[in-house]
């Protein structure tokens, strides 16, 4: 494991382009920036990347065993975030906002006897150095349901409180967030959804369900 040649993932979600000047949009530009607050289930993206499902994307390009020779630019997530609100307000309004990501955090759990050393462990430590505020909780037995109920309490703590943000990002693909998700709108805040291919639930991604403002990303 140390001695692994380690490289970086590309995302594996090209950043879509912008209207060209020949489109006739007269674009908007803000001095105040739209400020973003992004919450992660720390748990279901580690299954994403290493539960072993079925036509996974990340483990069909990169092969088994990809992330003992690969690692995840977790320090690029809130900047590909921040690009696509800002291309698809741009492309839906003509607004040229800047997207501030004020803070990421990420809510999971480990088990116990968990090794230091295991991928799961090596994931928070990677995220801890990316800047992210990562809230671990040790459990004894099936207790993931703790870990959604502290992220979606903290979005709604933090929708209530002027200024602290005006878009949430989630994380996930677990449907079992649509309700904290409406609320939040409800609350007058933007809600956007970040996940993974073959790994978020058809109701997250149903437009008719009215949980989040922008594409997924």
């Amino acid at each position: 494991w140390a001695c692994a040649l380690r490289a970086t993932l590309p995302s594996p979600f090209p950043p879509p382009g912008l209207p060209s000047a020949e489109s006739g949009l007269e674009y908007q530009a803000s001095a105040f920036p739209l400020r973003v607050m992004v919450f992660v289930d720390g748990s279901w993206l580690y299954y994403s990347f290493h539960g072993r499902r079925p036509n996974c994307p990340v483990q069909q390009r990169y092969g088994d065993g990809w992330a003992f020779s690969n690692s995840v630019a977790f320090d690029r997530l809130p900047y590909l975030i921040s690009q696509h609100i800002h291309q698809q307000l741009l492309r839906r309004y003509g607004t040229r906002r800047f997207v501030e990501i004020t803070r990421t955090m990420v809510f999971t759990s480990y088990r116990a006897d968990t090794h230091r050393r295991s991928l799961r462990m090596s994931m928070f430590r990677q995220m801890a150095a990316a800047g992210f505020e990562v809230h671990v909780r040790t459990t004894t037995g099936l207790q993931e349901k703790c870990i959604d109920i502290s992220l979606a309490v903290e979005m709604m703590h933090y929708a209530s409180i002027p200024g602290a943000y005006d878009i949430a990002v989630l994380i996930s693909g677990d449907k079992d967030f649509i309700p904290a998700m409406s609320r939040i709108r409800q609350k007058g805040k933007s809600v956007a959804l970040c996940s993974m291919r073959n790994c978020c639930s058809r109701d997250l991604l149903d437009p008719n369900a009215h949980v989040r403002d922008f594409e997924p990303i």
